[in-house]
């Protein structure tokens, strides 16, 4: 990663599709975990440039170019790349104490925060005024916020992050129950809610099981902490 990694901090050639994408935070994270272990400034520095690429291409509104997988919904990224972007930046400031990226993260998760309706349901993709584009859910995107939103509440006992959560919690259920009819999709989520949204439509990505078991995790300890008063 280092080494393909270039001079503004992103990954473009080396990259899916050969694109510079400000999500690619959550993968640097993992530099700021080995030099977490190692000591090697090298990782660091690898992981603090490419979240410097991803905060110039952040409006201050907290929203980011550059951050789809596809050149076609540009303008308007899915929940799934806004909450990779978010999370890696909120990881790596946390490990490298840089609190620039902190902010950063937290600019965008509040936001995102303020648009989940009572139901749960967060819209699927948002353009640069946090204009929601098309009448769907991307289902691993609502359940990413739900984890890092879990994480905050973790550091500040903030209830409105964990009640915008325990929504989350309440929509991804339904969408796992309504969605899981028939032997071979018991349990499964989704790409998107309805189903046939832009999201990975008409198919059950196993990332969105993944993150929703690691909301279910997450959240359960949360409320064990909150009852016993920690």
């Amino acid at each position: 990663m280092v080494r393909n990694q270039e001079e503004d901090g992103s990954w473009g050639k080396a990259n899916y599709r050969g694109l510079k994408r400000v999500y690619d935070t959550y993968a640097a994270a993992s530099l700021a975990q080995l030099w977490a272990v190692t000591g090697d400034e090298l990782y660091a520095r690898a992981a603090a440039a490419n979240c410097e690429f991803a905060i110039r291409h952040q409006q201050a509104n907290g929203w980011f170019s550059l951050c789809d997988n596809d050149r076609r919904f540009a303008g308007a990224p899915s929940t799934h790349t806004i909450c990779y972007t978010a999370d890696g930046l909120l990881e790596i400031g946390t490990i490298l104490e840089e609190e620039e990226f902190r902010a950063a993260a937290k600019r965008t998760v509040a936001r995102l925060r303020d648009l989940v309706d009572p139901s749960g349901f967060l819209a699927g993709a948002f353009d640069e005024t946090w204009s929601p584009r098309g009448g769907y859910s991307c289902v691993t995107g609502s359940a990413q916020l739900a984890v890092i939103l879990v994480r905050l509440h973790q550091e500040t006992a903030d209830p409105s992050d964990l009640d915008v959560a325990s929504r989350l919690l309440d929509f991804l259920v339904y969408v796992q129950q309504l969605n899981s009819v028939g032997k071979d999709r018991s349990g499964a989520l989704p790409g998107s809610y309805p189903i046939w949204g832009r999201y990975v439509p008409l198919k059950y990505p196993s990332w969105a099981a993944k993150f929703f078991i690691d909301f279910g995790l997450a959240y359960r300890a949360a409320r064990a902490r909150v009852l016993a008063g920690d």
